[in-house]
């Protein structure tokens, strides 16, 4: 805003309506610089010493010159999200595996649940951890320098340059750093690893049991398996995040929800969404945020597509394959489905305060 610009007018509107000297356009001056220069205290100033605003004089026009820029103000809107900007609002700090659960708080990681294949035992020494992301019997970590796995494959890390968008699929891991789009682990059987090579600027990567998605600066583009068409990617106006599932993917499209791939257990059967923020794409179920809280759909055989009634002001979601999580407001994490190793049995150390 010109701050000069309305002071300088409130000045001659001042001098105009009192028909003061100079002397005491000074000291008006003075008292005005004095108090803070926002934009609520110059439109009391104008009104409260106006005394007939819809007279002809002299006045009236420095009056209205001040309302029209003022209102030009206020018609200026925010611009929306950039691809980039909603994509890391919902950087990963929740992260489900087959059977267990791991939570990124504060840069210190927390798991729960099944340990079999040492997927919970957090190894020590990690240090500025951004995001954490689980699969089947994994779990990995982001660093801005390094990216590591631990679980049913054993210890894994890679040096990594700017690390971001860490996503766990069947057995493979994909991230996106300056170079680009990496991708390793995992057999390959589907080309999951083969990363096309007309990515152009990548701001997100997403992994599902089979195949890839990244989204980058030209729109989506998908490989792996196809059996369910989840690699035949629809047509997209504005994609701004995405997830791959199963066997299915999803993307917020502008102002709405779209999936693609299987739909056995009705993953593609989105439920009425007012403006979403986020979509999250678990094994067989799906869970979005929108305008009005938190909403899953898909399969639903451990009630892991209901959401509890509690939970409110959802921040982050994370659907698995028999379970789901979310994160509130407040920080506090919830876990509902499937609980037959503790996965939904949140511990009191990561934080939360709800689970089964």
């Amino acid at each position: 805003m010109d701050f000069d610009a309305i002071f300088q007018a409130l000045m001659l509107f001042l001098s105009l309506s009192f028909g003061g000297s100079d002397d005491n356009a000074t000291d008006s001056a003075d008292v005005l610089q004095e108090q803070p220069i926002v934009e609520e205290t110059v439109e009391v100033s104008v009104e409260s010493e106006s005394t007939d605003q819809s007279a002809p004089n002299e006045s009236g026009i420095v009056v209205d010159a001040i309302s029209i820029f003022l209102d030009e103000q206020e018609d200026v809107q925010p611009p929306a999200p950039t691809q980039t900007e909603t994509a890391a609002v919902f950087a990963a700090r929740l992260a489900l595996g087959h059977n267990h659960t791991c939570y990124l708080e504060g840069g210190e990681v927390f798991c729960w649940g099944s340990d079999y294949y040492g997927q919970t035992t957090v190894p020590a020494g990690l240090i500025d951890v951004n995001e954490i992301s689980a699969a089947d019997q994994n779990t990995c970590v982001l660093t801005p320098e390094t990216m590591s796995c631990w679980g049913i494959d054993g210890w894994f890390t890679v040096p990594v340059s700017n690390g971001r968008s860490l996503s766990v699929g069947g057995f493979h891991v994909c991230f996106v750093e300056d170079e680009g789009v990496w991708c390793s682990r995992g057999g390959n059987q589907y080309g999951e690893l083969e990363i096309p090579v007309d990515i152009h600027q990548p701001i997100q990567v997403a992994a599902g049991v089979t195949h890839t998605c990244a989204l980058d600066a030209n729109g989506v583009k998908c490989w792996g398996s196809n059996e369910f068409g989840e690699t035949d990617v629809p047509p997209l106006d504005n994609p701004t995040q995405i997830s791959a599932g199963g066997w299915f993917s999803c993307a917020l499209d502008g102002a709405q929800v779209v999936c693609w791939g299987n739909n056995e257990f009705g993953q593609l059967e989105l439920p009425s969404l007012v403006e979403p923020k986020a979509v999250i794409a678990g094994h067989n179920h799906a869970c979005a945020i929108d305008r009005y809280g938190l909403q899953c759909w898909g399969r639903n055989a451990f009630d892991q597509a209901i959401v509890p009634s509690e939970l409110a002001e959802v921040a982050l979601v994370q659907p698995g394959t028999h379970h789901s999580c979310a994160v509130d407001a407040s920080n506090d994490v919830y876990c509902w489905g499937f609980n037959g190793q503790g996965q939904t049995s949140v511990p009191s150390r990561a934080t939360g305060s709800a689970g089964d």
